[in-house]
């Protein structure tokens, strides 16, 4: 799916009544510690529910219990559970990167706005939790699909923004070089809407900045700037002007790829990136990292934190 037409989706569905429609109890709500949103479907289907709750585990797996508990016994008069309604949650597993959620085939069976939200609620609510940075959705013991055959990845809860008035931020999951530029590390980094750039363009723009705090710096070359940025079936088609050959200055090759690459499938609706320069496609960067083909995340360079 496409990334403008998954955040006009997210806007008008999603987020239509859990940003505009909150009371004024939920406006001057004080949270209480350990205190999480829980969030479920509407019964019409076409927005999100929020309510409160008091966590009274202590570790991951006790949270994670209480939560799938608070779901599956949610159906009332007024809401409906992302698990258990329409689908059953077969199993789960905590990694380093993401929360794997295994689900019946009942999950394919939703309508497409049906399934954003229910997306939309477990991605709110899980990454809540402390040691969750991201989900991500089996159905049948195959990776969850968009309409077009391409697996959505990894989800978290800034995917899903906030705004009713076509603008949209949040926080995004950037990969920076570390100080040896050998590695990778992951940064966590808020950026709001431009007018005229997609969250694709505000990324790599992002990545071309120093991120300003210890430990991390740009992996890209000096000078470099993007002539196009486009989505396309769950592709991020990226053209540089000719300074991306550069090798940006102690950094290897494949962490200047990767910190590129890592970066946008974050993003909702993309799965893959291509890289060209100048429209032209590169056999090889730095002769050392093959880029002439779709190139998808790669965790490995990346440094535990």
């Amino acid at each position: 799916m496409k990334r403008l037409t998954m955040v006009v989706l997210l806007v008008m569905l999603v987020l239509t009544g859990c940003g505009k429609q909150k009371n004024a109890e939920q406006a001057e709500h004080v949270p209480k510690k350990n205190e999480i949103s829980i969030f479920y479907i509407d019964l019409e289907r076409n927005r999100l529910v929020e309510e409160y709750y008091q966590l009274k585990g202590t570790d991951l797996s006790e949270q994670l219990t209480e939560v799938f508990r608070k779901f599956t016994l949610a159906d009332s008069i007024d809401k409906m559970s992302p698990v258990g309604s329409t689908t059953k949650l077969v199993d789960y597993t905590v990694s380093k990167f993401y929360l794997k959620l295994k689900f019946d085939e009942r999950y394919s069976n939703m309508d497409p706005a049906t399934e954003i939200l229910c997306r939309a609620a477990l991605a709110k609510t899980l990454t809540q939790l402390d040691g969750v940075k991201n989900i991500l959705i089996y159905v049948d013991n195959r990776p969850l699909l968009d309409r077009n055959g391409e697996e959505v990845g990894l989800i978290n809860g800034s995917n899903f923004v906030d705004h009713s008035d076509g603008t949209y931020s949040g926080e995004v999951m950037l990969y920076y070089a570390s100080d040896s530029g050998k590695e990778l590390r992951s940064c966590p980094v808020e950026i709001a809407s431009a007018e005229g750039l997609s969250m694709a363009q505000l990324v790599i723009r992002q990545l071309m900045e120093d991120p300003g705090r210890p430990g991390y710096r740009t992996a890209m070359p000096e000078g470099v700037d993007t002539i196009s940025v486009s989505v396309k079936d769950s592709i991020c088609y990226v053209d540089f002007n000719d300074k991306f050959l550069k090798a940006a200055k102690d950094v290897s090759p494949e962490v200047t790829i990767y910190s590129l690459v890592n970066s946008l499938v974050e993003l909702v609706g993309i799965n893959k990136v291509q890289i060209t320069v100048n429209g032209e496609k590169v056999d090889l960067y730095q002769d050392a990292i093959p880029i002439s083909g779709l190139l998808e995340r790669n965790y490995d360079i990346v440094l535990s934190e």
